[in-house]
């Protein structure tokens, strides 16, 4: 059986506006995507969080995710909202050598989600990232992580559960 898409929207809806607790539990390479409005093409990466206390009509939390283009650049919205988020700026070793982002699977941060309206329709979107105050848990695994990696010679998707690896050969893909 293929996807299925539907129009699954409940009454609930749409996230409210306000600051939520959160937790990022998948990070997606979307790949080279080309920018209309900068005419050039960038890597692209989409981090998803999960709201524990917002939780949808059949009792599970709430999903909500932010596409970055994948740069440590001082202008990037990615750097921005990890320096907030790890409560502390990256450091030059950081920039030069690489951020690692899936050490922040797992990890809980509060989330300002503000309300938009496209097309007479209102969605919700995420304003900023911050670090949870002191004294609150950092770490929070309630629907355990999922990581995505791109499967770079066919184009593919690779799913990565932390701390297991799933290739694409032994889930009945398999090469030519």
């Amino acid at each position: 059986m293929g996807l299925i898409a539907k129009n699954e929207v409940g009454e609930k809806g749409v996230i409210p506006a306000g600051t939520h607790v959160a937790r990022c539990y998948g990070i997606i390479d979307l790949g080279r995507q080309y920018s209309q409005k900068f005419g050039r093409w960038a890597n692209k990466i989409m981090v998803q969080f999960e709201l524990p206390a917002d939780l949808t009509d059949d009792g599970r939390p709430s999903v909500i995710s932010k596409t970055y283009t994948l740069s440590l650049n001082d202008k990037a919205s990615l750097k921005k909202d990890l320096e907030s988020w790890l409560g502390r700026p990256v450091t030059a070793d950081e920039e030069r050598d690489g951020f690692a982002l899936g050490s922040m699977l797992g990890v809980a941060c509060l989330l300002s989600i503000l309300h938009g309206e496209n097309a007479e329709k209102a969605y919700a979107y995420i304003a900023g990232v911050m670090s949870v105050p002191d004294g609150r848990p950092r770490r929070r695994q309630p629907c355990g992580p999922v990581r995505y990696q791109q499967w770079r010679r066919r184009g593919l998707r690779q799913v990565v559960r932390l701390g297991q690896e799933s290739h694409p050969a032994k889930q009945g893909i398999q090469g030519r």
